[in-house]
């Protein structure tokens, strides 16, 4: 018992620290937290979207969203441009067999599966992130990814509450998140079909 009031204490000076943060710094501050989202795993999404979407209301959502864009696509690029070639030419890299294959799922059969993983707000989108920075995984389907994915997560976030077990009581909202999930799951098909026609067409 003590160990979880110790734990509900540290988690509860965490989110108070975060919100005079986001008071201090404003607008900017929103943004930066949902920046340092896609480079931190540790960072809450959930907490981010909350506290930006009770200070600044819908435009609480737009800073998380446009913060947490950017900050995936900074990753992305920094990794892709300074990291990926020579972490591909490593002796760990030639090694791991498993983790060859999995990169190379990512690079030809991984634009459905991680845009709808990156739509649940409750993965670690961070790590995904980083693998589709290593994998070569086209720069123009990411970018697509990124935009679709974090607006319908944020989204989540915003209508389904600030957290899993919110989420879980309403049936309703269940029915309307598989409903979504389809929708995503059909919509990402089609722009990686297109996608695909038009790197052919090249």
């Amino acid at each position: 018992m003590i160990f979880k009031n110790d734990i509900a204490a540290t988690i509860q000076k965490y989110l108070d620290m975060m919100i005079v943060f986001v008071e201090q710094f404003g607008f900017i501050g929103a943004m930066l937290m949902s920046f340092l989202e896609a480079i931190f795993p540790s960072l809450p999404l959930v907490a981010i979207a909350g506290i930006n979407t009770k200070n600044y209301g819908m435009l609480g959502f737009v800073f998380t969203y446009v913060g947490s864009v950017v900050g995936m696509l900074v990753v992305f690029y920094v990794i892709r441009f300074f990291i990926t070639s020579r972490f591909q030419n490593s002796k760990f890299f030639n090694k791991s067999k498993g983790f060859k294959k999995y990169l190379d799922w990512i690079e030809r059969k991984g634009f459905t599966s991680v845009m709808i993983l990156m739509c649940f707000p409750f993965i670690p989108t961070s790590i995904l992130n980083y693998s589709c920075a290593l994998s070569k995984m086209p720069k123009r389907e990411f970018l697509v990814i990124a935009i679709v994915s974090r607006f319908i997560s944020i989204a989540f976030l915003s209508y389904f509450g600030a957290s899993l077990l919110d989420f879980i009581k309403s049936p309703m909202k269940a029915i309307i998140a598989v409903v979504i999930m389809i929708v995503v799951y059909i919509f990402s098909k089609y722009l990686e079909k297109r996608i695909d026609t038009s790197e052919e067409a090249k």
